[in-house]
């Protein structure tokens, strides 16, 4: 009745107006925001027109009418019906035959002979690709834009790399440059990272390949084939020095904020150095680290509020940088009156499913891949690339329990009293015997009483009864708290004495790391484990990659030198040897600047804080008990894999969780102390925070088993066999 109302000729704009704001002014404002004439573009579209006024191009009546229509849209967008696949979305026939009949060797997946005979000199025990490897090869080779989605330390980043670096140079059309053709090499590809470890790996993975090449231009001017940008650099200006002197090379490995730093400088000279016309590939490699806003858990307690009062996540970076690109690219195309060109997109993830990252592109970010729009026909000469082929997890789906850690891993929890300093096993029920039903009923009962008890709902509740509307509150005094949104790091002098007894327990291992929270200070940290003569350094590529063989440890991104017997050996003898408090070293991080670096030989992990969400505990897993590629035994005693009859080892994962009894401890106050100390008093509040945290693990297919007592007495390390009648996880 609403709708006919609102349509009828009867009624005038002013009326219609009337007839929503009353009746729905949530949706209202929602529809006003979509309906707005102004221009959406960002600071660095450049050349758009400023926004216009609805009454020059549109009538009263056609602007009320298409209010309607966003209204109507927006009453049904929480309907489920049937709705045909989007384009550009999931697989074809053509394309499900191409992960079908996978390859052997790296040539036979699509590498170039002499990147393949380069990589086989660089990483000897390297001989043939993982299955996931063969898969995303194969998908690009067929040139499909392709979705991954795989374990932590399956390779993906290898895989991209070795094709990245075997794409054909692109070059763009320079008369003046001077050359007899009139064209000159240009930029290739963009690899963006989200932090500067990830980066550097990918330098050093890349740096290593062509310092193998047999061509002695190629070896001798590394920098003309690839540069890496990023802000974490003492003098910025070199990084910009190296590039005007080495214009537009390769490959470029970059942070997006450090690309955005150039590409807006006010200067010319500055703001020219990189050409992204004629690239014919973008990896997003941990693509939700680099576009945070695609988690749900973004908005923390707001999922309690109404739609129409929610704050909308930012813009990231990332998302910024590539419209402009996209947006410039299809302008210069259309200014020599041709058709731009869609590059292969490369999403990459650990923590994110295939699905998520597709659905994300088509509806936020069309022109990515090459639509105008969900229904647009493409307008691209590369059809193919306009395609987002998902690899990996494209079976797994929201109620199923899929593994997302290796499974050569076993996992404890422990409580820590922070009155006392009585260490114990956290009473978490033993999820490891529950069925996977069960796992997700009880994630379901979760969910519920999260939200019956978030406060975020009950000032929802208070202000609609008070008629009141938080749009009309400044969004700083919004409540959005919530049992996740209040967590922090672990006060620091309360992180290193727990650490402390965790360490002794496990009789001081040669290489731990130890996760703290993003909100934590590892400066701090570390200078209160100093005071406790612990050995603590932060988790950088540098600092590990420094004095490697004299403190007995494999460099960052070279994990496959483990496949090697001898070096196996010798790092195996050295840790034993060295396992004493004076040789141990805690490598201190967050997981998000940890996110995709290849750690080898750390066999300990203790995460010292409360983690909010499951993917950031699969994040840190992978840092630990790394093994070259297969994550799972299965692909072990695969004939085809390369890792059979070597035992990968075991790693242990500790996760401290802090609790009391009276009251929290000094520095716990400014922190939200209610969310980061559970206390453990027997109400129904303490029950759902312990078994919180066990379905938090469960989820993804990880149990937590006894750390103290014979249950916890096992070996770690290289070549250790797991006893999987002992440790079901």
């Amino acid at each position: 009745m609403l709708f006919a109302i609102t349509r009828s000729s009867y009624i005038c704009a002013q009326c219609r107006y009337r007839v929503l704001r009353n009746v729905a002014p949530g949706l209202l404002r929602l529809s006003l925001a979509t309906n707005s004439r102004r221009n959406n573009s960002t600071f660095l579209a450049g050349g758009a027109p400023g926004p216009k006024s609805k009454r020059e191009d549109v009538s009263e009546d056609d602007y009320m009418d298409s209010l309607v229509d966003s209204f109507i849209e927006s009453a049904f967008s929480n309907i489920s019906l049937p709705r045909r696949p989007a384009p550009g979305i999931g697989k074809t026939d053509n394309q499900r035959s191409i992960l079908q009949a996978l390859p052997n060797t790296w040539e036979e997946a699509g590498v170039r002979p002499v990147v393949a005979k380069a990589l086989l000199d660089t990483y000897p025990n390297t001989i043939r690709p993982t299955d996931i490897q063969k898969r995303i090869l194969q998908g690009l080779k067929a040139g499909n834009s392709v979705a991954v989605r795989d374990l932590p330390g399956t390779g993906k980043s290898f895989a991209i790399a070795t094709w990245v670096l075997g794409l054909e140079r692109a070059v763009r059309w320079e008369p003046d440059r001077g050359s007899s053709s009139g064209l000159s090499p240009t930029t290739t590809a963009f690899i963006l990272v989200p932090n500067a470890d990830l980066g550097i790996q990918y330098y050093l993975m890349i740096k290593n390949l062509l310092l193998a090449s047999s061509s002695q231009t190629v070896s001798s001017s590394i920098d003309s084939f690839v540069q890496l940008l990023h802000r974490r650099v003492d003098n910025p200006e070199l990084q910009l020095n190296l590039l005007s002197e080495k214009p537009n090379p390769h490959i470029i490995i970059a942070t997006p904020t450090a690309v955005l730093d150039i590409i807006s400088d006010k200067s010319d000279s500055v703001n020219g150095l990189l050409d992204f016309s004629q690239a014919t590939a973008f990896v997003l490699d941990e693509f939700d680290a680099l576009i945070p806003r695609i988690h749900p858990s973004w908005f923390k307690g707001q999922p309690t509020l109404p739609p129409s009062i929610r704050v909308p996540p930012p813009i990231s970076s990332t998302e910024i940088l590539l419209d402009w690109v996209f947006k410039r690219r299809k302008r210069e195309a259309s200014t020599q009156e041709v058709k731009p060109v869609q590059p292969q997109l490369v999403l990459s993830s650990a923590t994110l499913s295939t699905q998520r990252m597709t659905r994300f592109i088509q509806s936020s970010h069309p022109l990515w891949i090459g639509h105008e729009g969900v229904d647009s026909p493409s307008l691209y000469d590369l059809p193919k690339a306009s395609h987002l082929l998902a690899i990996g997890d494209e079976s797994s789906g929201i109620d199923r329990i899929v593994r997302a850690v290796a499974d050569n891993i076993v996992h404890h929890a422990v409580a820590y009293d922070i009155s006392s300093g009585f260490m114990r096993d956290a009473p978490i029920p033993r999820t490891g015997l529950w069925e996977a039903e069960y796992i997700t009923k009880k994630l379901e009962e979760l969910k519920l009483y999260e939200l019956e008890n978030a406060e975020s709902s009950f000032r929802a509740k208070a202000l609609k009864r008070e008629g009141d509307s938080l749009a009309l509150m400044p969004p700083e005094s919004w409540d959005m708290s919530s049992s996740q949104a209040k967590r922090a790091g672990y006060p620091p002098h309360i992180a290193a004495g727990a650490l402390q007894t965790l360490l002794e327990h496990d009789k001081w291992p040669r290489n731990a790391i130890a996760a703290i929270s993003g909100e934590a200070s590892v400066g701090a940290f570390i200078k209160e484990c100093t005071k406790l003569r612990i050995n603590a350094r932060e988790l950088t590529v540098d600092n590990w990659n420094r004095d490697t063989e004299k403190e007995g440890r494999i460099p960052i991104g070279r994990t496959d030198m483990l496949f090697d017997p001898k070096i196996r050996a010798y790092y195996k003898e050295r840790n034993e040897r060295d396992a004493c408090r004076d040789e141990t070293i805690v490598w201190v991080a967050a997981s998000a600047s940890v996110r995709g670096l290849d750690v080898p030989g750390v066999f300990h992990l203790y995460i010292l804080h409360r983690l909010q969400k499951a993917r950031d505990y699969t994040t840190c897993c992978g840092r630990v008990a790394k093994w070259p590629f297969p994550t799972l035994e299965k692909d072990i005693k695969d004939p085809r894999s390369f890792g059979g009859g070597v035992r990968r080892g075991v790693g242990k994962v500790v996760s401290l969780l802090l609790e009391d009894h009276v009251v929290p401890a000094a520095g716990l106050e400014a922190s939200s102390s209610d969310h980061q100390v559970i206390t453990n008093d027997g109400s129904d509040r303490a029950n759902w925070s312990w078994l919180e945290e066990g379905l938090k693990v469960a989820k993804i297919g990880c149990h937590f088993q006894d750390y103290f007592g014979k249950a916890g007495e096992y070996p770690c390390g290289l070549e250790v066999g797991m006893d999987r009648r002992k440790f079901n996880s």
